[in-house]
């Protein structure tokens, strides 16, 4: 497996001096996404171009996904984020069924939206999130706090994981409307007994996390390789070397939870955004809990401070879940949309 002698963050800007510009690209002159739903890999865009779609993505659900686009349809959003199981799309071990992104690619095509899909690594929903094979093989181990994790230190998840992006790539990196992948890592919250029990350490952990990133980021040529940050203050030096390792490989990163009652912000995420400032493509989510309850002006405002805070730690992609007392809410984005069309570019 890689091995990666840590850096300390005061060089992570250093590690950018030497890249071209970080933004891409021309996006692919392709404009149509295919829709038809097969299993051999189609290429309908520019081999080679990388994509540069940036702006503000909605998280999406799983329902309808046209009748989602159809509240979508402002200039102010340029895309939209979705959630698919590792399980669905790989339901039997070597076997890959990506028709269902395929076919998501292809309805937001129609809408002149691009898509970012992410893989959901947790267990959340169970062991069912992730295919059979893993728990089978005993890689899906207990927490301390009573959910389960994903064993994504050890040498054979990151080679399924591999395998699993690889393949993703060889179907849909030139889809001109397939924006890229985002890689959320499941959180780790061991007991040292735990951490004993199943092998795990800082440097395994961060060791498999690098490997991981660069193979996959070498495997989309044209996609971008989002990855999201551990949502947990222990995490920060190890959040801190693998963006180090990884600066000269173009990935995109981010996502810590843009509020501006987030205890963890000013403490955890924004040395690593200021230090990639100007040198990396930066992205941030605005979790659901800051847009809940937005039904005055003065949320309004407060959105706009978000937008402005964005703004100045030049984050260019942002995500935003949806707001309202439910996903199923008839108009998640009601409250949003107008903010971001009053907002200048």
């Amino acid at each position: 497996m890689f091995k990666y002698s840590p850096l300390p963050l005061l060089f992570l800007s250093l590690l950018y001096l030497g890249l071209p510009g970080c933004g891409g690209g021309a996006s692919s002159s392709n404009e149509t996404a295919s829709g038809v739903v097969n299993s051999k890999p189609q290429t309908t865009g520019s081999a080679g171009t990388a994509k540069s779609h940036m702006g503000n993505y909605m998280v999406i659900d799983n329902s309808s996904m046209p009748s989602q686009l159809q509240q979508l349809s402002s200039s102010s959003v340029t895309g939209v984020v979705k959630h698919y199981s590792w399980n669905e799309l790989e339901p039997a071990m070597g076997s890959y069924d990506f028709s269902q992104i395929r076919a998501d690619v292809a309805e937001a095509a129609l809408q002149k939206k691009y898509l970012l899909v992410q893989i959901d690594l947790d267990s959340r929903d169970g062991a069912r999130a992730l295919p059979i094979y893993l728990t089978q093989n005993q890689m899906v181990v207990p927490m301390q706090n009573g959910a389960a994790t994903l064993k994504i230190w050890d040498a054979y998840v990151v080679d399924r994981l591999k395998s699993l992006y690889a393949e993703l790539a060889a179907h849909m990196d030139n889809e001109a409307y397939f924006e890229g992948l985002i890689i959320q890592p499941p959180g780790v919250q061991l007991s040292e007994q735990l951490k004993a029990k199943y092998a795990y350490s800082v440097d395994t952990h961060r060791d498999a996390m690098i490997e991981l990133l660069k193979s996959t980021k070498a495997a989309f040529t044209t996609a971008n390789v989002f990855w999201s940050f551990a949502k947990m203050t222990e995490s920060f030096k190890l959040d801190n070397d693998i963006a180090a390792a990884v600066a000269s490989s173009r990935i995109t990163m981010g996502g810590a939870d843009l509020r501006a009652d987030n205890p963890n912000w000013q403490t955890v995420y924004q040395p690593i955004y200021s230090a990639m400032k100007g040198h990396a493509i930066l992205f941030a989510l605005i979790g659901s809990d800051a847009t809940s309850s937005i039904k005055s002006a003065s949320k309004s405002a407060t959105l706009m401070v978000l937008l402005q805070t964005a703004r100045e730690r030049e984050v260019k992609y942002l995500l935003w879940e949806q707001q309202g007392s439910s996903a199923s809410d008839a108009k998640p984005w009601a409250n949003i949309i107008p903010v971001l069309e009053a907002t200048p570019k």
